[in-house]
Parts: structure tokens; sequence; C-alpha cells
């Protein structure tokens, strides 16, 4: 691969990572083939069980003839992205799969852990855009549905559905828009914009000219609702801010598990799993929970007790999130969310809750 290529798949990566979260953005996962490593794919989004198998095509300009024609490189790669992928796809249900994830570490995907759930075929193009060619496959023969984006358009989806199952549920319902709507390679917007002003939906009669000039419908039409969801989604960083925090700081294992080897794996698989939970949480959530975390910090500084919390209950009513803001001391936080969780965790009466947290304040 050349350096550009590098380059390229690192940035992409880590553009990914920031809004999915880095646990689960894998680069260059490998698989054994005849006792020697190959490459599966360039990047592998993990949302155990299903995956995301993404190929990146780009282009060294710097190599490139003056006289180059950026479309016929782009219908010519696109042809063997699409290859990789469906080969990837086959290969993940087959082989162990092997990475390095800079969070935590070698992993390993044993047979059978990972399901491929959506293909990505990335391809480096900046030119007029193109309606693909009606031989490549939109989806594999057990159903997996394949996608064609531009790099800069898969950037734009990311940074704007902000988290992982925002933009799982935007790809399993573009993989409903028939083969004659597929929608063209670098002009991804104008798609984005039609789900955003039509309920989160393609309708199964949906035509390709649908889709023109939805973005600058979006934009202009409808630009004060469009800014005014970006000001929405400006209040998850709150959130955000806590997720990347639990990469460097997890003062409450720290002080149940001393520093060894074992207790350094159990950590970060902790910090894993909970990060995970949260990351499951979609935009509209996170901007509902970051309007709260911000009101009970408000609280918690004008409080004489100096603490205020809310706990909330995931939509399969499995888990309880709490949150605490205090001006007390770590230790003393701690304490007070132990005190919180075990309420929540033991009992569910909100009396009991109530009892719990007036003998707390009271404390």
């Amino acid at each position: 691969m050349s350096e550009t290529g590098k380059i390229a798949e690192y940035l992409l990566a880590s553009l990914v990572s920031e809004p999915l979260l880095k646990d689960f953005v894998h680069l260059r996962p490998e698989y054994i083939k005849r006792n020697r490593p190959k490459e599966l794919c360039d990047l592998l989004v993990d949302d155990e069980p299903n995956a995301i198998i993404i190929q990146l095509k780009t282009q060294d300009l710097n190599k490139a003839k003056g006289d180059r024609d950026p479309l016929r490189w782009a219908k010519k790669e696109i042809v063997e992205a699409s290859r990789q992928v469906f080969g990837a796809i086959r290969r993940i249900g087959i082989s162990e799969i092997s990475t390095f994830n800079p969070v935590r570490g070698n992993i390993k995907f044993p047979i059978g852990r990972l399901r491929p759930f959506h293909g990505l075929v990335i391809l480096d193009y900046k030119s007029s855009p193109f309606k693909i060619d009606d031989i490549l496959p939109r989806r594999t023969k057990k159903g997996i549905p394949i996608h064609y984006i531009s790099y800069n358009d898969f950037i734009l989806l990311c940074k704007n559905l902000m988290t992982l199952p925002d933009l799982i549920a935007y790809l399993n319902e573009r993989a409903k828009i028939p083969s004659w709507a597929t929608p063209l390679i670098n002009n991804e917007k104008d798609t984005y914009a039609y789900y955003i002003t039509h309920n989160s939906f393609f309708k199964s009669s949906i035509c390709i000219e649908d889709f023109e000039n939805q973005w600058r419908n979006l934009t202009l039409n409808f630009n004060d609702q469009y800014i005014n969801k970006i000001e929405e989604d400006k209040l998850t960083e709150i959130f955000s801010s806590i997720l990347n925090a639990m990469y460097d700081k997890d003062p409450l294992v720290k002080q149940i598990f001393p520093i060894s080897k074992e207790t350094i794996s159990m950590r970060n698989d902790l910090r894993v799993e909970a990060t995970r939970k949260l990351n499951y949480l979609r935009r509209l959530h996170r901007r509902e929970i970051s309007k709260k975390i911000i009101e009970i910090m408000e609280l918690a500084d004008s409080s004489k007790i100096g603490r205020h919390y809310f706990a909330f209950r995931s939509e399969d009513s499995t888990i309880f999130y709490v949150f605490l803001a205090s001006r007390h001391s770590r230790d003393k936080r701690i304490e007070e969310l132990s005190v919180i969780s075990y309420c929540l965790k033991y009992n569910r009466s909100k009396l009991y809750y109530r009892n719990c947290y007036r003998k707390l304040e009271n404390s």
C-alpha cells in the first residue's frame, strides 16, 4: 500500500473513532490463512456481535498522470473494493479475527463471535457525483447490505449522526433504498438530508430524483430547524467528555482493585463494558441526559448539602444509569454513588429510593 493510502486509513480510523469511540474501531484486522496473517479489511467497527466491514480506496495524486480521469479511476477501484468487502464478509464467519486496538490492546474475536452486519466501500473521490454501475452488488447472497460512499461523505455522516447506534440506524434504513434509487457517489449529503427531513425514513417507492437538492432544501428552507439541531447536538459534548474521561480515569475501580497484570486487564474490561453500554444511547437520548446533567450540576452548586443526582433506566429495563454532581471529595462521591446504586440495584420501590436518599442526606 502507498504511504498516502496508509495515512488515509489512519485518518479515517481517527475521525471515525471520535464520534463512535475508540473501543469499537479496529484498523487493519487480520486472520490466519495457510499459517500466515492476512488483512481482513481496512477498518472493522464492532458492535459485538455485529460488525461493519469497511474497505477504503485512495488515490495518490502526487503519482497520478496529469491527464488522469478521476471517474475512470473510481469505477475501476470501486469494483476491486466491492470484491474485497465480499471476501471479508465470507471470511469473518469462518476465521478467528485478531486486531490491535490502541485502547484495549491485542484482541481476538473467536470464530462465530462476530457476524457481518453491513459492508462499506469508501472511495477517495472528490469529483462530480456519479451513479454506480448496475453490476455492482448491493447485497450479498445472505442479504448483508453493501454501501458505496465517498470518503468525505462518510466523515460527514459520522459527524452528523454522532453515535454508533445512529449510524447503524441510518445504514439499516439506507439498505432499504431500492437499487434503481441507489445514491450517487460523492452526493451522500442529499441522501442524509432527505433522511432527516422525512422522519428518518426512506419509502420503498423512492426514486433517485427524490434526492435532488435535498441538502439545499435542508440548509435553506429548513435552515432554522437545522441550526437548532446543531446547537442541540452541541449539548452532547458533556456526555462525550464523560465517555472520553473513562479512557484516562477510573478512580473507583482503581480503589477497589490493586495494581497487577490481572487487575489491569479486569479494570480495562470493566471500563470497556461501561463505555459500550453508554455508547448504546442514541443522540436524542444523549441530548436529554446532557440537559439533565447540566441541571443537576447547577442544583448541586446551590444546594446546602452540596450534591444532587438523577437516575434513569435503559429501554430494556436491565440497566440503571446514575449521574451524581457533588462538591464533595472523591472518596465521598464514590460513597454517595455506591449508596444510590445499591438502592437502584436491589429495590425498585420509589419509596425505598426516597428513604435511602434521605439517609444519604442525613449522613
